[in-house]
């Protein structure tokens, strides 16, 4: 406000118990708590707005959710102002450009599409009403910010509606020149985030991949051996989630079978005919075990991966000290063991089948990409069972549920324990 030389309670007037900016003309800046409520998810308290824009610093630590419904409330007075001039103007003081050039069209279809292209009598320029705009700023972050802004800038997939500027921080002309020096000396991802705006880095503690590691997922050489195949499967919920079958030659990822809207006895059809196909054993498949999963596990007869059971432990657990695993449960349990064998991983993207929707292979390496990378573990400084962070804060980083990274979970539990004896009769 001092640099525009507004003074206080002159110019403006500022209620702290509200959080209004109240200037004398009658304009306000409304100041809003975006962070996330359990009590209130989709974000009811904001349907009550209307404004004329909207502006979300630090976008990257908001919920998706919060600017979905932010942006769906600016409309107040956007035809009630000039927005070159922005001088108040009713739509009886606009002259239609389109009446003064043509007025009497042959064709009303042109009068139709030019309908709001006007010359405004205080500066005469030929203008509309305001537009429709939000800003949201951001550090580069592994969420939706990324997805929605840097993945289609970078791809050349921008809609004409949408822009993205890079501004980094040499850009600011007024920023202490001891504070450039100071990420120059930082570390590679702080230097790599905030001096040159890298989104393909993540500083958040308890990582669990390097990023190097999964790009190299991707890698052309395939790490393979015959006779070898497993399934993996993550059910869908009531058509909510994607349902993803994943169909692995040891460590390679060979097929990609992607359902938008299944039934489970589709999806149950399907891994019959892969297990036909690929010559994979039932004690060879896993099938995400919770809500109606449990269904597609037993009519299947296959292995069943509970996410919240316990930990799988050595056989000498108990009698040996030190000897047990100390994780929260079994998904939290096969994410660090990701770790172990993630040089080993790759994926072919080559052989994906989409139903129900569109999604490419550049879709499908982004998404997992994104999934391994947002999984860190949580409270590392606490002494209790290892954890990663809950599955509701990765749907709020993502705007989606991790479905790639969860298969990659459950091809974990052949490294994790002896497949028992019960299902050496299944074949």
């Amino acid at each position: 406000m001092r640099a525009m030389d507004l003074e206080k309670d002159v110019d403006y007037r500022y209620n702290d118990v509200k959080s209004i900016i109240t200037f004398k003309n009658g304009s306000e800046i409304l100041l809003l708590d975006l962070a996330y409520m359990p009590s209130d998810p989709l974000y009811t308290t904001l349907w009550w707005l209307e404004v004329t824009g909207g502006f979300i610093d630090e976008a990257n630590e908001t919920n998706p959710k919060a600017f979905s419904i932010l942006k769906t409330r600016v409309r107040h007075k956007l035809e009630d102002f000039c927005w070159k001039c922005f001088n108040p103007i009713s739509e009886a003081d606009f002259v239609c450009v389109d009446k003064l050039i043509n007025p009497d069209p042959a064709d009303a279809l042109d009068t139709i599409i030019e309908k709001n292209r006007y010359k405004c009598p205080h500066c005469w320029r030929d203008t509309y009403w305001l537009l429709w705009r939000t800003l949201n700023t951001f550090n580069p972050d592994q969420n939706w910010t990324k997805v929605r802004y840097f993945i289609p800038r970078r791809d050349g997939k921008m809609v004409g509606y949408m822009k993205f500027i890079r501004a980094l921080a040499i850009d600011n002309p007024n920023i202490p020149k001891a504070y450039i020096q100071e990420l120059k000396r930082a570390d590679k991802i702080t230097k790599e985030r905030l001096l040159y705006g890298n989104f393909d880095y993540d500083d958040s503690p308890g990582r669990l991949y390097d990023y190097e590691d999964i790009l190299n997922i991707f890698d052309e050489r395939k790490l393979s051996e015959p006779w070898n195949k497993y399934i993996t499967c993550d059910v869908a919920r009531h058509w909510r989630d994607k349902a993803i079958i994943l169909v692995w030659d040891n460590w390679t990822v060979i097929s990609i079978y992607i359902y938008f809207k299944s039934e489970t006895t589709t999806l149950e059809e399907k891994i019959e005919q892969l297990m036909v196909r690929h010559w994979v054993i039932k004690k060879r498949v896993v099938v995400d075990e919770d809500g109606i999963g449990g269904g597609v596990v037993d009519h299947l007869w296959c292995l069943g991966f509970i996410n919240n059971s316990s930990a799988i432990q050595p056989k000498d657990a108990n009698t040996k000290l030190g000897k047990k695993n100390n994780y929260q449960n079994l998904k939290t349990q096969a994410y660090f063991k990701i770790a172990d064998f993630i040089d080993k991983i790759k994926v072919n993207l080559d052989d994906i089948h989409v139903y129900g929707g569109e999604m490419t292979a550049e879709d499908v390496k982004t998404f997992i990409m994104q999934e391994l990378d947002v999984i860190t573990e949580a409270d590392i400084d606490k002494d209790w069972p290892k954890r990663i962070i809950a599955k509701k804060d990765v749907k709020e980083k993502l705007g989606r549920s991790p479905d790639f990274g969860d298969n990659f979970a459950f091809r974990m539990i052949w490294e994790l324990k002896e497949i028992k004896k019960a299902f050496s009769m299944v074949l």
